[in-house]
């Protein structure tokens, strides 16, 4: 009887009753947890953030739905339509590079009617189906390094376009998608170091490539303390230069021990050529400003000199201190915001950081929500959080050992990846253990975009896990029994 009313049930409602339940109560939970808090801050913060958790809840119904329908869809048919799906996102990262709305210095947003979308975020699961199917198919032998290039070059066009924007931080997630696939695809172990050591090599170029902003936010995080090398080298340089005992000790507090040193023989010499006593010399390099003392020693002695001889240089004598609480000032804060919430919090939209406005209110429903949560839900939810995007992984990776074929297993692979690796990103930028470069938590941070990339993600997942192996016939035996 119970096997008849089954079978009176449409199709793709039988299909919905299969979700893998462990993925859907992760996803559900994370989902809830972020509508939560963003309303939390809306409350307390009011202005242009106060409708910000209505505005989540409507993404995620759209997401939702997306998740379901493609959920119902057999993956399989992703795969016969790889190109068209792949040629979509790069059609939209050319979009916006065209049409594009700039924001916090990067072309990323584009304006579709009432509706606006980060492009990096719907080309990434266009990507990793255009991935897996390529490198799934049988008559291609990834132990053959002809073999490779195509894959790799699937990766990196869409990860070169959204670098164009410039948004390296969204850029950066098509790398180890990319490499997740190569990896269960077999490839030879020479054939991923090539490319590492690549990524190595260029990664000190493009540094210079990018924006003030963006170089400052690295410096933040490679920079907590003077290099070695750099003190051992001024203080030779020094020493040789009979620089004063002061100086020396001042350089191990600066940003830049070399480069002050360097600067203070300019001074020296610039003083010296001016005919300046050697006590006042002296006491300008041993100042806190010697380039600005220097000036003034210049002008009181009625001393002409041409602005292109010399002029202030603010950023050499800047110390690690200034510079970390100036330019590190939004890693600083995150920091403290997880660290006072203590083990049980402050309670929901009481987060002192927000509304006293220590953590900028931009960013605190996005790449800092984080920090907000473990501040307000204390320890215990912080880790809860973690522990849920954790639970989506593992699912991702059991999903991908179900899977009826090599394509079902390299998305859901490739997917747990994803999840992974904007997990670490974004709680390392709240801890002080990852840079501050911009990724979303999956399913925390607010945004319709990456809601609905990430349940598209989700919906794959379902897909592959609904049309696993072996489900069809397992059901038709359970059907007969009833």
């Amino acid at each position: 009887m119970r096997g008849q009313k089954f079978q009176s049930l449409p199709d793709w409602v039988k299909r919905l009753s299969r979700f893998d339940l462990s993925l859907t109560i992760c996803t559900v939970l994370l989902l809830c947890i972020s509508v939560t808090y963003i309303s939390g801050i809306g409350e307390q913060v009011q202005g242009f953030l106060a409708d910000y958790g209505s505005k989540q809840l409507r993404w995620i119904i759209i997401g939702t739905l997306a998740c379901s329908i493609i959920a119902v869809i057999d993956y399989n048919y992703y795969g016969h339509f790889w190109w068209q799906i792949y040629v979509f996102g790069l059609l939209m990262l050319v979009g916006v590079l065209l049409f594009g709305q700039t924001i916090n210095g990067a072309k990323s947003w584009i304006k579709l009617g009432p509706i606006t979308l980060q492009t990096a975020e719907i080309a990434k699961p266009c990507t990793i189906v255009a991935l897996s199917w390529f490198a799934s198919q049988a008559h291609r032998k990834l132990s053959e390094f002809w073999h490779v290039i195509p894959i790799i070059f699937i990766g990196f066009l869409p990860a070169f376009l959204v670098g164009l924007q410039p948004d390296f931080g969204s850029a950066s997630t098509f790398i180890p998608i990319t490499v997740a696939v190569l990896f269960v695809a077999g490839i030879r172990k020479r054939y991923i170091i090539y490319p590492i050591l690549a990524i190595a090599i260029m990664t000190p170029i493009l540094y210079f490539l990018l924006q003030d902003h963006q170089k400052k936010r690295i410096d933040v995080f490679v920079h907590p303390i003077s290099h070695p090398l750099a003190i051992a080298r001024g203080q030779k340089l020094g020493e040789k230069h009979e620089l004063p005992i002061k100086c020396l000790e001042r350089m191990e507090l600066m940003r830049s021990p070399y480069q002050y040193i360097k600067e203070l023989i300019v001074i020296k010499k610039l003083a010296l050529q001016k005919q300046i006593e050697h006590k006042e010399i002296s006491n300008i390099l041993s100042s806190k400003r010697p380039d600005r003392v220097l000036l003034q020693a210049f002008d009181k002695r009625e001393i002409k000199i041409e602005k292109d001889t010399y002029r202030e240089k603010p950023q050499v004598f800047t110390t690690l201190k200034q510079f970390y609480l100036a330019e590190g000032w939004h890693a600083r804060q995150s920091l403290l915001s997880i660290g006072s919430g203590g083990l049980k919090g402050k309670g929901i939209g009481n987060s002192t950081q927000v509304r006293l406005g220590f953590l900028p209110q931009t960013v605190s429903t996005t790449d800092s929500l984080y920090a907000v949560i473990a501040e307000e839900g204390g320890f215990a939810m912080g880790t809860l959080v973690i522990l849920l995007e954790l639970g989506l992984f593992i699912s991702a990776l059991r999903i991908a050992c179900y899977a009826q074929n090599t394509f079902g297993k390299y998305m859901a692979i490739s997917i747990a990846v994803l999840f992974l690796y904007h997990t670490y990103i974004n709680v390392g930028m709240a801890m002080g253990v990852a840079p501050l470069i911009g990724i979303p938590l999956p399913f925390i941070s607010y945004g319709g975009s990456s809601i609905v990339s990430a349940m598209i993600c989700i919906g794959i997942l379902q897909s592959i896990y609904i049309h696993r192996k072996g489900i069809e016939s397992a059901e038709k035996l359970k059907e007969l029994k009833d």
